[in-house]
């Protein structure tokens, strides 16, 4: 289990500028396609089915774990943005 937060539809913000791919929109579509993933990987028909949902279930998780962003602190936080926080 992850201390990170589940990602559904419901983190959405009314303001959000969705013609920007932000990290939570990011993170929404990669938890909708893993459901719909492991859905289609439940009731693959044969092996070649289920190998092929296993891959990109595998390849979704990845892209999940990716998308996950630190937190920018201290010098990394000053690095990116030109001044010290705070």
């Amino acid at each position: 289990m992850s201390d990170q937060p589940e990602m559904t539809s419901a983190l959405r913000a009314e303001e959000d500028d969705l013609d920007l791919l932000t990290f939570t929109e990011a993170g929404i579509r990669l938890a909708e396609e893993i459901a719909r993933t492991r859905a289609a990987l439940g009731s693959a028909a044969d092996e070649a089915g289920r190998r092929a949902q296993t891959e990109r279930l595998e390849a979704l998780l990845e892209a999940q774990r990716r998308n996950r962003r630190p937190a920018l602190d201290g010098e990394a936080f000053e690095r990116f943005f030109g001044y010290r926080a705070g």
